[in-house]
Formats: C-alpha cells, structure tokens, sequence
C-alpha cells in the first residue's frame, strides 16, 4: 500500500487540525424533541416497555421484567426506558425520577438498576443525580 500510494494528500499538519475539528464538532444534539414537537411530559407513557409486544408497563419482580400480555421476561428492559427518557425529557436522572419512569416503587430497586448500569453519579445520598450515558 506504502508503495502504491506514495504521495501524502495532506500534511501531519493539517491532518491534526481536521481530526481537532472532527472531534470538537462530533456534540450531540441538544434540541428538545419534547418542544420540537409540541408533546407535554404528562401525555409520555411511563413504565418499561415489552419488547416483544410493546406492552406498557412491564412488572418487575425477583430482578426480571414480566410482561403481563405475551409472558415476556427480561433482565435488561429498563435500559430502552431509561435511553427514552434521556432523548426526551432529560439526560439527568434522580431515584425518584427513576421509580416514576420505569413504575417501580421501592427506592431500593431503582438505586440497584442505576448504579448496576454503571452510570456516573454526582452529589450525596439526598441529591444524587445519574447521569444517563449509554456507549452503545
């Protein structure tokens, strides 16, 4: 290849500037699909969805999801929940925001999915707040 393509098209130079600008303008976007579209948070169904037959919401119970119709079960169907809430109402997340959203209400059980999820926490035991990032 080295061989074939002897000529260098751009310098080191400029190839660190457009990998610089490459990287400072991959943002994500920050427009508000709520206000976009003129949808309120209260008409957003809450509660984890079934992914085999779009159920809303799915029961928890001995660390699985349920669902009710089709009989699905699930260890991870939080995760589209929680994805859904950070694009449409916000990419921060409380326990109590948490149990409201995914309709589960022991503080206990949210707090496990939060932190079993692996997302980054700031401020004390009151105020903590998880901050919805996904890798994938």
């Amino acid at each position: 290849m080295e061989d074939k393509y002897e000529k260098n098209i751009l310098t080191k130079n400029r190839l660190d500037k457009l990998s610089k600008q490459l990287i400072n303008s991959n943002t994500p976007s920050s427009i508000n699909l709520l206000q976009k579209y003129k949808v309120s948070k209260s008409h957003i169904l809450k509660g984890v969805h079934c992914s085999n037959c779009s159920h809303i919401p799915m029961q928890r119970k001995r660390g699985k999801w349920n669902c009710p119709i089709c009989e699905q079960q699930s260890t991870d169907a939080h995760i589209a929940t929680l994805k859904d809430y950070a694009l449409l109402i916000e990419p921060i997340i409380t326990n109590q925001k948490a149990r409201v959203f995914l309709q589960i209400e022991s503080p206990t059980v949210s707090n496990r999915i939060l932190t079993s999820e692996g997302f980054p926490a700031s401020g004390g035991n009151k105020d903590r707040k998880y901050h919805l990032i996904f890798n994938k």
